[in-house]
């Protein structure tokens, strides 16, 4: 939704969404505007609300932890490998848990 946005666009998409805002910390225009506009972030960064941790990755998937605001949530494993399938299942847990869904850890994926 942001790929290629301006600052100003940006701000502007994000502003129209209406009830729980989940954005990327990893990009830098979206982070950048998530404090002023009361958005949870996930990813990598160290400043996410939802933060990716002890990612491992290989053929048959990957694991890693995530944490929400320095809180260990539990771990999340996935059946495909790839550090950017991580982050897409960082922001489907981030928006479910904003959600109230419950986190069960270990999480699997199926």
């Amino acid at each position: 939704m942001l790929l290629g946005a301006s600052r100003s666009e940006a701000r502007r998409r994000i502003a129209l969404l209406h009830g729980k805002r989940v954005v990327c910390a990893d990009d830098v225009v979206a982070s950048s505007l998530a404090a002023r506009l009361g958005t949870t972030t996930y990813g990598w960064n160290d400043d996410a609300t939802y933060r990716i941790r002890d990612y491992e990755g290989g053929r048959q998937g990957s694991t890693f932890a995530l944490s929400h605001e320095a809180r260990d949530l539990g771990v999340l494993e996935l059946p495909v490998p790839g550090r950017h399938n991580a982050l897409n299942a960082a922001g489907a847990a981030a928006m479910a848990l904003g959600a109230w869904a419950a986190f069960q850890a270990p999480f699997r994926a199926r």
